[in-house]
């Protein structure tokens, strides 16, 4: 009985991954937690593949957050789910009007390309002001 148990759960823990990857999901109800990491329809939490934001017990991850809040009011986002979670959120890029949110956030002076997740992919919207930020191990 243990066992079936245990199998059914693998098997329901697989299924779960393996319908959120590569899912995109809009909208305009969104609520930002902090620079890297918004929920949209009260209960989807994202966190943005690819940067690194400093964190909110700082200045700059207070910053960070106020202009994600800002810059995201009133518009309606899209977001491609990885398949992947992290600390209960699922990883993902989100856009509005094909304009990739990360690099936003980048271009702006408030976070860092993080190589290991994004390939390099935000390394050239970096702002003088936020290079000399240390990158967490996670993004090395």
């Amino acid at each position: 009985m243990k066992i079936t148990i245990f199998i059914m759960m693998i098997f329901t823990l697989q299924i779960t991954s393996l319908a959120a990857e590569n899912i995109t999901i809009s909208s305009d109800n969104i609520y930002v937690i902090d620079g890297d990491t918004i929920i949209l329809d009260d209960d989807i939490r994202i966190r943005l593949i690819g940067l690194h934001v400093p964190e909110l017990d700082t200045s700059a991850g207070q910053a960070a957050k106020l202009f994600l809040t800002k810059f995201l009011a009133g518009k309606r986002l899209d977001c491609r789910l990885s398949g992947k979670k992290s600390y209960d959120r699922y990883l993902g890029r989100c856009y509005f009007n094909q304009l990739d949110i990360a690099a936003v956030i980048i271009k702006n002076g408030h976070g860092r390309d993080c190589p290991r997740y994004s390939n390099y992919r935000y390394r050239q919207f970096e702002t003088n002001h936020v290079k000399n930020w240390q990158l967490p191990r996670y993004c090395l």
